[in-house]
């Protein structure tokens, strides 16, 4: 120990109490001055001109790069200690830190400019430094600005990194305007410009886009850009070079007057095809599958921004209030029932928004059921006709009930429109609790219309509800609460060759799989079929056990089915008349197959498999006592 060394206080200290003696700081202080020393280097990289001196055994021991550079039996492995490498288009101020990095373990990223911190990013995967480039790359998400975001997303597209892809477009995204008029957009790369342009919620005036495209075009000159080979359907749209960009430009967007004027006169589009844009302007596509949109990811939209257009009291569903029976939000159905968006209750958005998920709350009570359709609308370019309607959903023949999640592909709109087409409450208005949309970035599956979940819909918790059936409690058979079951209590039932347990779900599913557990406090057995419905009239079987001796959990298998009614027929019992359900679930949940096979050990009473005599034996006794 040197003299003038000093014993650090216990507060001052990184020592464990538990006898580890954890020195980091020492040993990185100590690192960092055995960087700067060139007393003891035995090798110097030469970069940009600049040398740096260098210890090989630690570069190799932190680095793999540098541990096949000095050795792994190339040129440069030699043990001179004058030996010199130079490493060729490695910027020499990024590289510093990277030395650092490699010496210390630490670096200050704040200090850093924007340029070299992409250029750190370019080094630490030329020199495989994973964490490194992790960190950097957090750091550059955590900092985007307009100014930088251009940069980042190009340096994102070259190294894939997907992360930091999709966080400069999403920044991208909401500040499309302010990015427009960034010297930034004009370094752009030809791929992540079209990756930009092609994105719906890339949400700007196309009048700006389409002038900041042309100013890229014309800051990338012909010479500069990689030869493309124009085809014949794009040569005849654009000029130049550049119809991969100028493709992505949504002319149909922009103004007749904009059209002729600065589109026409920068001559990067041919008269005949802005004559084809401006045809498709004044058709006015319902679909408008090109519009663009503001994209606000897992926010509600409807609130007090926006605005009422159609139905009574629906200024009421831009504000969380409870409802006085007179100011419910409704409309009168409309008088044919084919009629289109005409009628309805509208909300209207402060501008148009990329959506994926519309919910809707209908009456209060549970019982009730409506039908109704959902139309989102986009501004027309025709003031005769000032809102174009398209048709999301059509649910005028399904029974839907209190809370409605309506998946969908993304679109853009800025109206949205429900028309209600009947309620079991009523024969004259549609009523309507509540009405929000977003865009969400839950991935929930869905198949022409009909959401298709994978977690259990049949739940109480999820605005199912039995319709018939007996128990104590009310809905018991949904409430997820299937442990403490006996004799008296815990199951719903009825009286076999008399009845049925329904349970209603709150909107149609598509699903292919159910479960339900059968009262299992002894060793009884039960028979019984399940059927399906979309409307409590018309029921197809999906199950038939009435041939089958069944008890405990039961796992339900078959095709894909569109349903928001089951009915639970029981048809024997080994020791009574009375059919007993514990729970059921839809669909069929694989956690429960852990559960099921715990409840089984659990109860050493329960019969755990039937023998071939008793199946054959059961099928007999069905056969002549019939269902």
């Amino acid at each position: 120990m040197s003299s003038d060394s000093q014993i650090l206080p216990s507060s001052e200290r990184e020592d464990d109490p538990t006898g580890s003696v954890v020195h980091l700081s020492e040993l990185s202080t100590d690192l960092q001055n055995l960087r700067l020393s060139d007393s003891l280097a035995d090798a110097v990289l030469i970069v940009e001109k600049k040398r740096f001196p260098v210890h090989r055994v630690v570069l190799a021991a932190r680095c793999e790069y540098f541990r096949a550079l000095f050795y792994g039996g190339m040129l440069e492995s030699a043990r001179d200690p004058s030996n010199e490498v130079e490493l060729k288009e490695t910027p020499s101020e990024a590289f510093s830190h990277l030395l650092c990095y490699v010496y210390e373990g630490q670096i200050q990223l704040s200090s850093l400019s924007s340029q070299t911190l992409l250029e750190l990013v370019a080094l630490a995967n030329q020199f495989n430094l994973p964490p490194l480039q992790t960190a950097v790359c957090d750091y550059l998400v955590s900092n985007l600005t307009v100014s930088n975001a251009c940069s980042t997303l190009d340096m994102a597209i070259f190294f894939g990194l997907k992360h930091v892809r999709e966080s400069c477009s999403a920044y991208i995204d909401r500040n499309a305007e302010n990015i427009l008029k960034t010297s930034g957009l004009f370094q752009l790369s030809k791929e992540a410009l079209v990756e930009m342009l092609q994105r719906d919620s890339f949400f700007a005036p196309e009048i700006d886009i389409f002038k900041a495209v042309a100013e890229w075009c014309k800051a990338n000159s012909e010479s500069a850009l990689p030869s493309v080979e124009v085809s014949e359907k794009s040569a005849s749209s654009c000029t130049g070079c550049y119809e991969d960009v100028l493709g992505h430009v949504r002319l149909p967007l922009i103004s007749i007057s904009d059209l002729f004027g600065a589109v026409r006169a920068s001559k990067l589009f041919s008269d005949t095809f802005l004559l084809d844009s401006i045809e498709k302007r004044l058709a006015n596509d319902v679909a408008k599958p090109h519009c663009r949109g503001r994209m606000v990811p897992n926010k509600w939209l409807i609130n007090t921004s926006c605005t009422a257009i159609s139905g009574k009291n629906a200024a009421l569903l831009l504000s969380d209030i409870n409802y006085a029976t007179s100011e419910i939000p409704m409309h009168r159905f409309p008088a044919d029932s084919e009629a289109d968006s005409a009628a309805g209750i509208t909300v209207c958005l402060p501008c148009p928004h990329v959506i994926n998920l519309v919910t809707l709350q209908l009456s209060a009570k549970p019982a009730h059921f409506s039908s109704y359709r959902v139309f989102v609308g986009l501004d027309s370019n025709d003031k005769e006709q000032p809102v174009v309607y398209r048709q999301l959903f059509d649910y005028s023949r399904y029974h839907c009930r209190a809370h409605q999640h309506l998946h969908f592909e993304p679109c853009v709109a800025r109206y949205i429109r429900v028309v209600g087409m009947s309620a079991s409450y009523s024969q004259r208005d549609f009523q309507l609790l509540k009405l929000d949309a977003m865009y969400t970035t839950k991935l929930v599956p869905f198949c022409d219309g009909l959401k298709v979940p994978e977690e259990n819909v049949a739940h109480i918790h999820k605005d199912a509800i039995v319709l018939e059936g007996v128990s104590r409690i009310r809905n018991s058979v949904i409430d997820g609460q299937y442990h403490d079951f006996n004799w008296d209590a815990g199951y719903t039932c009825h009286q076999i060759e008399n009845g049925c347990i329904i349970i209603a779900l709150a909107q149609p599913v598509i699903a292919t799989s159910m479960r339900l557990l059968l009262w299992d406090c002894d060793g009884r057995q039960y028979s019984y079929c399940v059927d399906v419905s979309l409307d409590n009239e018309s029921y197809h079987r999906v199950c038939d056990k009435t041939k089958h001796l069944c008890r405990s959990w039961q796992t339900i298998r078959f095709d894909s089915q569109r349903f928001s009614y089951i009915k639970l027929i029981g048809t024997y019992n080994s020791e009574n008349e009375v059919f007993h359900c514990v729970h059921f679930e839809c669909p069929a949940s694989p956690s429960t197959n852990a559960l099921a096979v715990a409840s089984a050990e659990a109860k050493p009473d329960v019969l755990k498999s039937q023998s071939v005599a008793n199946e054959q034996q059961a099928e007999q006794l069905m056969d002549s006592t019939g269902p």
